[in-house]
């Protein structure tokens, strides 16, 4: 019988709820505890997995930080190479010791300020 939105469940068929839910109290102990350790498991992976991403992002800004560094030392290398070179072709062609020694240390001071 239904009144005022509410569902009539006869005596006997409560005390057989009753009943099942007292004989099955041990079963249902147990499910919970097992989901309780479930959530437990989960919480303490999330805070693996959170410390996992933390350590990767460091890594990649260290990362990103050497590939900075390594892409800087390469542009400097080429500039001191294109130095060196200058600097060889002016002993090679210069006839004049000072000029020569004029040349190599201007070209050398360049590169240094440019270095800074």
């Amino acid at each position: 019988m239904l009144l005022k939105g509410r569902v009539s469940v006869s005596k006997e068929r409560l005390d057989e709820i009753v009943d099942d839910l007292l004989n099955n109290r041990l079963e249902l102990t147990s499910f919970v505890s097992e989901n309780l350790e479930q959530v437990e498991r989960v919480q303490r992976l999330e805070k693996e997995w959170l410390s996992i991403m933390k350590k990767l992002d460091n890594r990649e800004l260290t990362i990103k930080t050497y590939y900075n560094e390594i892409n800087r030392l390469h542009e400097q290398n080429k500039r001191y190479r294109e130095v060196i070179k200058g600097v060889l072709n002016i002993i090679e062609n210069e006839s004049n010791y000072n000029q020569v020694l004029y040349d190599v240390e201007s070209m050398l001071n360049k590169a240094l300020e440019e270095s800074k």
